[in-house]
């Protein structure tokens, strides 16, 4: 529903507000501060039910200052979409320096087409999975801060790196305009975008985010359930 943040911000103090919501779990934290939402743990839901019928990362998404704020519905993540006509299964990278040597090399045999496209503009949920295997972290529950570690200031080198594999400040619009237009062969993206892909008759496949080649651990990609 459009607007749908706004909308229920305004009726549930008015308390015309709805008694459950289908919402996304980045909404918790600042509704809960400002009691839009209400805790579950006295309601039947507490974290040991959450933990016997559900994925940690679910009960984990549902979580706030030690409550529960919520029941997971499902859970959604990105991957590699790849255009079968364009690169094989067995072509597709399996690390990040992979991905950066072939895209270079595809880039260069197939100009206007990319190799490798996502939303990259302003967006640290997409950049997640980067950011992770590398290591680094945005921001603790404590509210430390992790952006200028070690590990952080890997990752942003390696961003830059992909800068130059792609177009300049690319956005979700941009990176599916390419890839629906067959004019690059992977795209990082979630199970939303699927049905944009198969409009446009794309002959697609799904396949794992390559393995952060500086730590050996995989591309962690960030998770959210509604």
């Amino acid at each position: 529903m459009p607007g749908l943040t706004t909308k229920v911000n305004v009726a549930v103090p008015a308390g015309q507000g709805p008694d459950i919501i289908a919402w996304v779990n980045d909404q918790i934290g600042k509704n809960a501060e400002i009691e839009v939402i209400q805790p579950l743990d006295d309601k039947g839901f507490d974290r040991a039910y959450l933990e016997q019928n559900f994925f940690a990362t679910t009960v984990d998404a549902m979580t706030y200052r030690d409550r529960i704020w919520g029941v997971p519905e499902s859970m959604k993540t990105t991957a590699f979409i790849y255009n079968k006509d364009l690169v094989s299964e067995d072509e597709l990278p399996k690390t990040t320096d992979e991905l950066i040597e072939k895209a270079k090399a595809f880039n260069q045999a197939n100009p206007g087409t990319y190799s490798f496209v996502y939303q990259t503009a302003a967006d640290p949920y997409h950049n997640a999975p980067w950011w992770y295997g590398f290591g680094a972290y945005y921001v603790q529950e404590d509210g430390t801060v992790g952006l200028d570690t070690p590990e952080s200031i890997q990752a942003g080198e390696f961003l830059k790196q992909l800068s130059i594999i792609m177009p300049q400040d690319i956005d979700y619009d941009v990176a599916r305009a390419l890839f629906t237009e067959g004019k690059a062969a992977i795209w990082m993206i979630g199970p939303w975008a699927i049905a944009d892909v198969e409009k446009a008759g794309i002959n697609d496949g799904v396949a794992p985010i390559p393995v952060v080649s500086a730590t050996g651990q995989p591309a962690q990609s960030s998770a959210s359930s509604a």
